[in-house]
């Protein structure tokens, strides 16, 4: 038996031999990797061998309540230690980082070196966010995006298509071209009320002090829990997984929302 095959004989019974291939093959972009990191160490942990990592930032002692990382990387850059994680899992992964942040400048490089692009930008840069998405549908690369929400996750997924105008724009009602001097606030607020009915009360609750807080532009960190970190990647990770199986995912622009609490609280 190889090594990948030993490493991931567990897979058998859910995933079979021919999706596992699949896995093994296929070329990921992680663009963010600070909730990435969950998603990522999971897409390891099934298969995935093939990794391009994007982020500018460096880990911080209040990103290890959630994210992958430990003690020892604090300090160090979250794509290089993303990479010493997934290499822990397996020695033979190729893995390329990318230490700075995603832009209209390098989106189209980045997508160009993939088969499937998992977005977790953090959503107070929307110009990197929507270069991205235009930028994969014009290649029509699927993507999936997903964030934390709680006790649960929010995604979604970008199916390869002819259409003009990229999902992520529709999703948050963004008009075409550039989106310079475009308040990210104003627009993320609007899709968050349209969703706020099917969210926890905690989530609206805890956002719309974080939103109140951002009407000056400047970032506000949202609260999160490492629930919502590993919904996240859990949601991701199978939304891939059936999309290569060849199965029918639901796609944008509708959303999967997941709340935990509504299966263990009684009603």
């Amino acid at each position: 038996m190889n090594k990948y095959k030993e490493l991931f004989q567990r897979n058998s019974g859910y995933i079979p031999e021919s999706l596992q291939d699949k896995i093994s093959s296929t070329r990921l972009l992680v663009a963010g990797c600070g909730l990435g990191s969950a998603f990522a160490v999971s897409a390891a942990r099934i298969g995935f061998q093939h990794f391009v990592l994007v982020d500018g930032d460096t880990v911080d002692v209040h990103n290890l309540n959630r994210q992958a990382f430990f003690q020892r990387h604090i300090g160090k850059s979250k794509v290089e230690s993303l990479k010493e994680i997934i290499l822990d899992i397996n020695p033979e992964a190729q893995i390329e980082t990318h230490m700075g942040w995603l832009s209209e400048s390098n989106a189209k490089s980045l997508v160009d070196k993939v088969d499937i692009v998992f977005d977790t930008i953090d959503f107070l840069d929307l110009p990197a966010i929507v270069s991205l998405h235009d930028e994969a549908q014009n290649q029509k690369k699927p993507l999936f995006s997903a964030f934390s929400a709680a006790w649960g996750a929010v995604g979604f997924y970008c199916p390869p298509t002819s259409k003009k105008k990229s999902y992520i724009r529709e999703i948050l009602n963004l008009p075409d071209g550039s989106l310079q001097g475009l308040s990210y606030v104003e627009y993320f607020l609007k899709f968050f009320v349209t969703i706020a009915p099917r969210l926890n009360p905690e989530v609206v609750d805890a956002m719309a002090q974080v939103f109140d807080k951002m009407k000056d532009q400047k970032p506000c960190p949202a609260p999160h829990v490492v629930v919502g970190a590993e919904t996240l990647a859990s949601l991701g990770l199978t939304m891939i997984c059936s999309q290569l199986k060849g199965e029918k995912v639901i796609s944008a622009p509708e959303l999967i929302i997941i709340d935990f609490t509504n299966f263990v609280l009684q009603k």
